[in-house]
């Protein structure tokens, strides 16, 4: 049987230790608080989480399922009073909701310790005349083939005033993405509300046919809360997030029309060649200098097909390595391909350079074409010591003949 005395000293000691618990938990605590309780859909809040007496990792979870967290950053301090030392843990987060409505933050888990829940109001996406900034994209062609290039533009409506902002590269493992030119600016009127408009254009070289989502586009972007003042280094600010629409593809797979090894899927495609020296006064064993030039519209210097040397007995032909590029200045992709010849009669008379072909598809059009260099002659005199003693050798004659004549 427990002895009286030592039952209540056990008493005593439990409930001191219950006590010293409940002090050491009351000194550590957790509190959260919003810059602002509503927002419109798409911008962001500043969520502040500050944990006091306790030096522990933040632990974010909670907030996943109706929130992305788009920074944070944190910050620490100690202060001592009466002699007790205190520490201060403080992050800031910056929250963009995934959905609107009454959404509940919380409770932020710091250690051991939760704080309590707050409520943030988000309001439905603006819409029609009531939209002050907003992104929008297109497309050329719905239905590209494979390997085509697609124009994508993306337009940035805006009738207030971005003190920064940056927007996302709509970037995909699944097709090879090169912004074209630079930046436009214009004025459009969008139901009945004139917006300032910034255009991006890109172009899409899907890898493969199927379906091909094209990521949305992310405008990220600070503005005034207050329009009707001119921002300075006071002005109090609001993070906002704009998303695009997002498109789907339907990739075409290369025709079973088109026969040709190589395929080049292009708007239009152009050969021509130039000679150092006219050709039709050309000299046995001395060489010329040909140069052949292949541009193609809607496709990367990558896609252009190499062209072939044409091996000949009577002329003997050597090709410097080509040399490509591609101008993104226009409307279009513009591939060329220039390919230089070093090119030697090998015998006088007329020798016939075979035509130079290239086969390409169409995309306007649908179907398979072929673009030709046609066939040239090349007038070759023999070496120059010998065309020299012809000529003297028949005006000499031409002189005989006439002294004949008037004897």
């Amino acid at each position: 049987m427990l002895n009286p005395g030592k039952y209540l000293y056990m008493c005593v000691l439990f409930l001191l230790f219950g006590l010293s618990q409940n002090v050491s938990a009351q000194g550590q605590r957790v509190d959260i608080a919003l810059d602002v309780q509503k927002i419109g859909a798409d911008e962001s809040v500043i969520l502040t989480v500050r944990a006091v007496g306790m030096d522990e990792e933040l632990d974010t979870s909670s907030l996943e399922k109706d929130f992305d967290v788009n920074r944070r950053s944190s910050s620490r301090q100690v202060n001592i009073i009466n002699g007790q030392r205190t520490s201060i843990v403080e992050w800031l987060l910056e929250l963009t909701p995934k959905r609107s409505g009454v959404l509940t933050i919380g409770p932020i888990q710091v250690g051991n310790q939760a704080s309590r829940t707050a409520i943030l109001m988000v309001d439905e996406p603006a819409t029609g005349s009531n939209r002050e900034l907003f992104v929008e994209t297109s497309v050329d062609v719905i239905d590209p083939y494979v390997q085509s290039q697609i124009i994508y533009t993306v337009n940035v409506y805006q009738d207030v005033r971005l003190l920064d902002g940056s927007l996302s590269v709509p970037d995909t493992d699944l097709a090879i993405v090169r912004q074209m030119g630079e930046d436009t600016s214009f004025r459009e009127t969008v139901d009945g509300r004139e917006y300032a408009v910034v255009q991006r254009r890109y172009s899409v070289f899907p890898r493969k046919s199927g379906p091909l989502e094209l990521p949305q586009v992310v405008l990220q972007a600070t503005v005034a809360i207050d329009r009707a003042i001119t921002p300075n280094t006071r002005t109090r600010t609001r993070r906002v997030t704009r998303r695009s629409n997002t498109i789907t593809l339907d990739v075409q797979p290369r025709p079973q029309t088109s026969d040709g090894s190589w395929w080049l899927p292009a708007k239009q495609v152009l050969l021509g060649s130039e000679w150092s020296t006219p050709i039709d006064q050309l000299q046995k064993d001395e060489p010329v200098t040909r140069i052949i030039r292949l541009q193609a519209s809607g496709v990367a210097d990558s896609q252009l097909p190499d062209i072939p040397v044409p091996s000949l007995d009577s002329i003997s032909i050597y090709a410097d390595t080509p040399t490509a590029s591609t101008d993104t200045s226009g409307d279009n992709v513009v591939a060329e391909q220039v390919v230089t010849w070093a090119v030697i009669p090998q015998q006088s008379g007329k020798l016939e350079l075979p035509e130079v072909r290239v086969e390409w598809f169409d995309t306007q059009a649908r179907e398979s074409k072929v673009a030709i260099l046609p066939a040239e002659v090349l007038n070759v005199l023999g070496d120059s010591g010998q065309n020299q003693v012809s000529e003297s050798g028949s005006d000499d004659a031409v002189v005989a003949s006439s002294i004949d004549g008037e004897s």
